[in-house]
């Protein structure tokens, strides 16, 4: 084919000199390309880029965020920082979903928030129209509790009823409550509760949760949650207010019986938030084992009142004892057991022949003094009766002075009628402290109920009308009334003057007998107390101190003694009484051989 070509002059013909030129040339234009390729890269880029205008800066951007991942839902702020030698930049925008912003610049960083992220975001930055690499800001699923209610279960003890609560945080329980928390969650691996710095796993299923407290303190309580992106994270906070079950209150007051000074009535009032268990009544004696008698109640009701009576006679005998006593309420609660409130601790003196001694002188002096006033008064309204009389039949007396005389006599015989109650009232409390402490011979005790007797029957019910008509002439007088009233009482008074007379001596006469039988049993006691003395094998100080009170007993019931054996001289008819100076004289003597050999032993 060559050669056909050649011959047919169809071939270009060059000369060698031609062919070393052009290849010369072409040396030397690719050793220039090579030398000068990156101007050539330059002018290319160029050329390619024509429609776009490039900066003479080149810029360095420089995200300063450690990491661009945020947890769902929160706020991230991104900070940026550019670089250059030669140009210090003043705005930058961040460019992502088809817009671009404007970051705000402090000091040399510039910043841009983004709130609330819930979903991936690509971004870039731009400045002076050069435009950084592409930026995706992750974002991360965090463990979250959807929903949540709360069941709460009072004690049952408390009789209320449960409570559903939602999305509650702050709660309010009884000591003993218990809480059910039933949860949903989503992007949750494990669950926890967190308490005092303690973990404990709450089992999940398909997303939902169950959790059981029993609330016997008060305390914050944290629900912590985790997955492949969070380790632990608080998910939820609830602050636990646990209400102690309060002590139950009690209130006593106390009221000894008028007439009977061993009874005591009680009245109570006990309450509690939620119920009762016991009520009580506890006494010893001499700190002793405690006796306890249980008082009815009504387990119902949160607050009331209660009425007890107790009768201290029955520790007649036990001279010098002390009774202690107190009530106890008991509240009704099962979690921790029911707790208890005392009353104040009371204390009762078992009285003893000579506290039982010293009362009757008592009594009797002011049963003496009244009887005496009334005995008084009695005369007087008899002779304001005669005087009321004498002045209505000489008719010099008008209305007024009348009135005046009326109302005279009646309030002498209201005095009267208080003197005669002090009386009555006197002489029963007496008959009772004798009856309930010193085994009185039935003899004493019948002719006291019998004095009795004629004391409540000084003024009888013939007297009563009698004043009570004469009364309404208080109001409007009139002197044929009076006429009819007149000799009436006056008969009556005089009458019972004469009962005053004859009861006042009856009664000084049993008081002798009765104080001649309690200073016979005070000297029989301390025949014995000195027997027991003299028995008593250790020797110590105990004994010395029991022998000085023995010796001060003697002498007190010695000159008690003597001051009867002159009251019974006094009556009009003396009773011919025992003679108790041997027996005095029998115990000095053992008493002082007792401290004698009580000396030799020291």
């Amino acid at each position: 084919k060559y050669n056909f070509l050649r011959s047919n002059h169809l071939l270009p013909v060059f000369s060698n000199r031609f062919l070393f030129k052009q290849l010369f040339l072409f040396v030397i234009l690719f050793i220039l390309f090579i030398f000068n390729f990156h101007n050539f890269a330059l002018i290319y880029s160029d050329l390619i880029d024509y429609n776009i205008v490039k900066s003479k800066y080149a810029l360095s951007f420089q995200v300063q965020n450690e990491t661009l991942e945020v947890e769902t839902g929160k706020d991230i702020r991104l900070k940026l920082k550019v670089e250059n030698d030669d140009y210090v930049v003043e705005q930058v925008f961040i460019c992502y979903g088809g817009g671009e912003f404007l970051m705000t610049k402090e000091d040399s960083i510039f910043i841009y928030d983004f709130e609330v992220v819930n979903n991936d975001i690509q971004l870039y930055f731009k400045a002076l129209n050069q435009e950084s690499r592409i930026y995706k800001i992750k974002v991360l699923p965090t463990p979250l509790i959807t929903e949540y209610k709360v069941v709460c279960v009072p004690p049952v003890y408390t009789n209320l009823k449960a409570e559903v609560l939602q999305n509650t945080v702050d709660f309010r329980v009884l000591y003993g409550s218990h809480l059910k928390f039933d949860f949903k969650v989503m992007n949750t691996d494990t669950l926890c509760l967190e308490n005092e710095s303690q973990l404990s796993e709450i089992p999940l299923d398909h997303n939902t949760a169950s959790l059981n407290l029993n609330i016997h303190h008060s305390g914050v309580f944290n629900i912590c949650g985790s997955n492949s992106d969070f380790k632990i994270k608080n998910l939820l906070s609830f602050n636990v207010i646990c209400i102690p079950d309060l002590y139950p209150v009690i209130q006593i007051s106390e009221i000894q019986d008028s007439l009977r000074n061993s009874v005591h009535y009680f009245y109570g009032v006990i309450t509690d938030d939620y119920g009762f268990s016991a009520l009580r009544f506890n006494y010893s004696l001499d700190n002793q084992s405690t006796t306890v008698i249980p008082i009815p109640f009504s387990k119902q009701l949160n607050s009331q009142e209660f009425y007890f009576s107790f009768d201290f006679a029955e520790f007649a005998g036990l001279d010098k004892s002390i009774v202690h006593y107190y009530f106890e309420v008991f509240d009704n609660d099962d979690i921790s057991g029911p707790k208890s409130t005392r009353s104040a601790q009371q204390n009762y003196h078992v009285p003893d022949l000579n506290t039982v001694f010293d009362s009757n002188l008592e009594m009797n002096h002011v049963v003496n003094i009244s009887l005496g006033q009334a005995e008084k008064l009695t005369s007087e309204i008899v002779s304001g009766i005669k005087e009321l009389q004498k002045k209505m039949l000489g008719g010099n007396m008008d209305n007024w002075e009348q009135q005046q005389l009326v109302k005279d006599i009646l309030q002498k015989k209201e005095k009267l009628d208080q003197f005669l109650h002090t009386v009555r009232e006197n002489n029963l409390k007496k008959l009772d402290l004798n009856k309930s402490f010193t085994n009185q011979d039935s003899v004493l005790i019948e002719k006291q109920k019998q004095i009795q007797d004629l004391l409540d029957n000084i003024m009888d019910d013939e007297m009563k009308n009698l004043m009570k008509e004469f009364s309404k002439l208080s109001d409007e007088f009139s002197k044929e009334q009076f006429k009819n009233l007149d000799d009436k009482m006056r008969l009556s008074f005089d009458q019972m003057t004469d009962e005053l007379d004859r009861n006042i001596e009856l009664l000084k006469r049993f008081q002798i007998e009765e104080r001649h039988d309690l200073i016979s049993k005070q000297l029989d006691q301390l025949i014995k107390d000195q027997e027991k003395l003299s028995n008593a094998t250790e020797k110590n100080d105990s004994l010395s101190i029991w022998s000085q009170h023995i010796k001060e007993s003697i002498k007190y019931i010695n000159k008690n003694y003597h001051d009867l054996i002159k009251d019974n001289s006094d009556l009009s008819e003396p009773y011919f009484l025992n003679q108790f100076e041997s027996s005095f004289e029998n115990l000095n003597q053992k008493i002082g051989r007792q401290d004698e050999l009580m000396s030799k032993d020291k």
